[in-house]
């Protein structure tokens, strides 16, 4: 997992070929409520996907983008390291993962710029 550095900053803001997702779900440090953090996560991906098929991209396209995020919810490694906020940005040519200090409001971007 990468540190969201101002090095980090940079390459999440720059121009990125689409589609672009930003997922923030919410996410516990410990206790029970842990359990529900990877399910959220899914359900996010489940919503990424039916946006994206609406904007009639082929399923191959939507799994290629989906399918190293969809990685991450059996990576036990990954949910070691849980911090009070999860943010996940994607697009074709990015994958970055941070676990940040401080809870989101629980959302889903998807943009679609090519």
């Amino acid at each position: 997992m990468k540190t969201l550095s101002a090095s980090e900053l940079r390459v999440l803001m720059e121009q990125q070929q689409g589609p672009c997702i930003s997922l923030f779900p919410p996410t516990h440090r410990a206790g029970g409520d842990t359990q529900q953090d990877p399910l959220r996560l899914r359900q996010q991906l489940r919503a990424v996907e039916n946006r994206l098929l609406l904007k009639d991209l082929r399923s191959t396209q939507v799994q290629a983008l989906l399918e190293p995020i969809q990685a991450l919810l059996d990576d036990e490694q990954f949910w070691l390291h849980r911090s009070s906020g999860l943010a996940v940005f994607r697009s074709p040519e990015l994958l970055r993962a941070y676990w940040l200090p401080y809870p989101f409001k629980e959302q889903v971007i998807v943009n679609l710029l090519f």
